[in-house]
């Protein structure tokens, strides 16, 4: 009987997993390059962060405690878009609780922005507006990247599906939320490094979902 529901599980866990990924499995998005022309990424050298390309990857560092920074760039995606998934691929020194490092969406300016961010073992996903941050979710992961990061986002209607790894393991989802800005990027915080090496994106309008089901 034990073997039996086991094997129930395994088989309801991998048709979940199949339905939840069917958007994936189709429309994937080939990853660019991060210094491919068609990206604009901000670059700065201050007295908080600095973000500049080097060695064919775009290093992106906060030097200062209790200070974040983020580096982003403009995408051809709005609201209207029926489906569209963003795929970041980042590396990076060290993650820990104190040293997070994440991707950004839905940035207005630096004081206005979401982001889902990665520890040691939690993510969060945090709002950012006038600079005060609030919590939206947060949760465990359990992945070996060792400081590898690839990291999905799919949007479809008005709701939100994250997921790591190159298999699209599903990491959490959101409901009932909108994204107004189509800039995306990436996050460090508290003395952190990483090194974006790609970013890939594809869009699917109406009639083309349409088609497709």
């Amino acid at each position: 009987m034990n073997k039996i529901c086991l094997l129930l599980s395994c088989l309801l866990f991998t048709f979940t997993l199949s339905a939840q990924d069917k958007d994936l499995e189709r429309y994937a998005p080939d990853i660019k390059e991060i210094t491919d022309p068609d990206f604009e990424w901000g670059q700065f050298d201050n007295k908080v962060a600095e973000c500049k390309f080097k060695n064919n990857a775009l290093e992106l560092k906060c030097l200062k405690n209790n200070e974040y920074a983020c580096t982003c760039t403009e995408l051809e995606i709005d609201a209207n878009d029926a489906i569209y998934i963003i795929s970041f691929q980042f590396e990076a020194d060290k993650i820990d609780d104190s040293h997070c490092v994440g991707i950004v969406y839905d940035y207005e300016n630096i004081k206005n922005f979401q982001t889902l961010r990665f520890g040691k073992k939690q993510f969060s996903i945090v709002s950012y507006k006038d600079g005060e941050e609030a919590v939206v979710k947060e949760g465990l992961y359990k992945l070996d990247t060792k400081g590898k990061l690839f990291v999905t986002l799919k949007k479809r209607g008005r709701k939100i599906d994250f997921y790591v790894g190159n298999q699209y393991l599903p990491l959490t989802t959101l409901k009932n939320c909108e994204i107004r800005n189509p800039s995306v990027g990436f996050f460090v915080e508290n003395e952190t490094k990483i090194r974006i090496t790609g970013l890939g994106y594809r869009v699917m309008l109406q009639n083309e979902v349409e088609e497709k089901e």
